[in-house]
């Protein structure tokens, strides 16, 4: 979970441009440190992220299977954040959720080949870009099948 390739950013730092999401912001000179190792990268941006919401209507379908307890668990935790994220800025997505569902549930995102390079000082410090040549190879989510995706987090919570 890192970068946003083709969005702003969710970063909100008056030393900062606004360009990266938070986790490679948090440590840029790590993530620079990531992209130029070899370990394969497959990247959840937050123009992926950005598509899965966690909304009002998934927390009530989450809340109709409380009698399970993850589905309870899971309920407690996003309820903390309704109202704690200023909705005018950006809203709680299932940012996490979601890279850790691809382990399990690939066939539900589209992912694409890209060159990328990380800004790694400076006001864009952590951001994420594409770029045309001599970047670094990894594999982007772009395209998640949402519907699917909300019923298969719904269902792993009903175990």
């Amino acid at each position: 979970m890192g970068g946003a390739l083709h969005v702003r950013g969710n970063v909100q730092d008056y030393e900062h441009d606004g360009t990266a999401e938070w986790n490679a912001y948090w440590d840029p000179p790590g993530t620079h440190r990531l992209w130029q190792s070899s370990a394969p990268i497959t990247l959840f941006p937050l123009d992926a992220t950005d598509q899965v919401p966690v909304t009002t209507e998934f927390l009530h379908r989450l809340a109709r299977q409380r009698r399970h307890p993850l589905s309870d668990l899971a309920g407690q935790c996003w309820a903390l954040t309704v109202g704690t994220l200023q909705a005018y800025e950006y809203r709680y997505h299932m940012w996490d959720t979601l890279t850790t569902g691809y382990l399990s549930a690939p066939e539900l995102m589209t992912l694409k080949q890209t060159r990328t390079e990380v800004i790694s000082t400076g006001p864009g410090s952590g951001r994420i870009i594409e770029v045309e040549r001599n970047g670094r190879l990894v594999q982007a989510a772009t395209k998640i099948q949402v519907d699917a995706f909300l019923e298969y987090v719904l269902n792993l919570f009903k175990r």
